[in-house]
Parts: C-alpha cells; structure tokens; sequence
C-alpha cells in the first residue's frame, strides 16, 4: 500500500499510476510478471516513477527470496529430526534383534546382577523407591 500511494501522489505522466487503486492493480500486475511492454516503456518514460517501481521490485524480490531461506531452512530441521528419529529406530532395531539371540538364562542372569528389586538410596539413611540404577558422583561436582 505504501508505495501505491507514493506513486499516486507523485506527479507522474503516466495514467495507471495516478490514482490509488489502479496504481495498486499495476504494482501487483508488475510484481506478477502480467504486464504490456507498453506499461513499461510508459514507465521509464517517468525518472521518478522509475526508481518507485525499482525500488518496490527490489523489496518484493527480497522478501520472497528471505520467504525461500525461510522454508528451506524449516524443511532441512524437519528432515534432520526425521533422520534422527530413524538412526534410533533403527539402533533400538539392532538391539532388539541382538537380544532375540541371547539365551533366557544369561538374560535372567544380566537382569539379576541389576538389583532392580532393591531400593536406591538418595542420601544417607534415605531409602529410595526400588527398579533403578544408581550411580554414585564426587560431592565436590556440586
């Protein structure tokens, strides 16, 4: 809207670009690409005119190019989550077929060797919930 009523309000020869709304319907017809060569001719015919219509050429060529980086930048961490998303499935896959190999009583054995059945302890005397697997860190780190 801004530069339809620049250039409506300039004094210019040329007839579409004199009034609002038709400056407007030749702004969008320009930024469209539907436009006569007459339309440009009668514009370079205009020095003032000219540089109006330049310089709204040049804003909607940069805004649809920063829309392009835009999208393509979203595509690109869409499709690297996607991507992350089926290295892990296809590690958990890995894992699962590898533990399909294993015999039930080493399994039994690793499970037990967990002490999931005995409650953490969160600090002393503090007896936890059980089903976990506690590490132990230096007391200095925090």
């Amino acid at each position: 809207f801004m530069f339809a009523t620049c250039v409506a309000v300039s004094m210019n020869d040329v007839k579409s670009f004199q009034e609002f709304p038709t400056s407007l319907l030749r702004l969008f017809q320009l930024a469209l690409r539907i436009n006569s060569d007459e339309d440009l001719v009668a514009i370079s015919q205009s020095p003032l005119l000219s540089v109006g219509v330049s310089s709204f050429l040049v804003v909607i060529l940069v805004g649809t190019f920063s829309i392009l980086v835009a999208q393509l930048t979203q595509s690109y961490l869409e499709l690297y989550d996607s991507m992350v998303g089926y290295a892990a499935l296809r590690r958990m896959q890995i894992e699962v077929d590898y533990l399909q190999t294993l015999r039930r009583k080493t399994w039994n054995r690793f499970v037990g060797s967990l002490m999931l059945d005995e409650p953490l302890e969160f600090g002393e005397g503090d007896i936890g919930l059980p089903g976990g697997i506690q590490i132990m860190e230096p007391a200095k780190l925090h």
